[in-house]
């Protein structure tokens, strides 16, 4: 993984070029349009798999589409939309506060970069 006098993002790289080297053909199985619904699978799919996530998400993006959506959302209907999955009670207190932190701190849009 690099030499411990190698930066963080040094060890990242090195990290990273092994991964691509070991899964070449490495691919998503999550289903999504854009990084809001990325980032809503992601957070469903904790201790549930990803065929169930992306049967939930079906009908779960057909209901709130945007993090607007979800930060007016009662918590209480999205745990019922997404009942099938592990721990709904709790992931839709997670979802509705994605909507809130997204909308209040990045005008609505997941950023592109850690920063």
């Amino acid at each position: 993984m690099g030499t411990p006098r190698d930066t963080r993002s040094e060890q990242t790289a090195v990290v990273i070029e092994r991964l691509r080297e070991a899964y070449p053909d490495a691919t998503i199985s999550l289903s999504y349009a854009n990084r809001f619904e990325l980032l809503i699978a992601v957070v469903l799919s904790a201790q549930c798999t990803d065929a169930r996530v992306n049967q939930i998400t079906d009908t779960l993006f057909e209901e709130y589409q945007t993090p607007n959506d979800f930060a007016s959302a009662s918590e209480e209907r999205v745990a019922e939309v997404i009942g099938s999955c592990t721990y709904p009670n709790s992931k839709a207190g997670y979802l509705v506060g994605i909507g809130e932190k997204v909308l209040e701190e990045y005008d609505g849009e997941v950023p592109d970069s850690l920063d």
